[in-house]
């Protein structure tokens, strides 16, 4: 999706490594380890692996509130070459 020009959802998400705040750049890999995008997440590291693989109404669920519906938005990340 996120090569299509969208945004990362928890929904898409398989694993979160590593520790990092709201707001910082992080890295997003693929299965095989590629660098897809970096970015600007909108959940610390505790967060998003309480919600990653989850749908946004279940995000609200699991952690009581809804910050952004996206881990980070298509806006604020940086794809790589295909």
């Amino acid at each position: 999706a996120i090569r299509k020009g969208k945004s990362l959802l928890p929904v898409g998400v398989k694993a979160v490594i590593g520790d990092f705040l709201r707001g910082e750049i992080i890295q997003v890999v693929d299965q095989n380890d590629k660098e897809i995008c970096r970015g600007m997440i909108n959940y610390g590291s505790d967060e998003s692996r309480r919600i990653m693989g989850l749908h946004s109404d279940e995000v609200v669920e699991e952690l009581g509130y809804l910050e952004q519906r996206e881990l980070i938005h298509q806006d604020n990340m940086v794809v790589m070459n295909k």
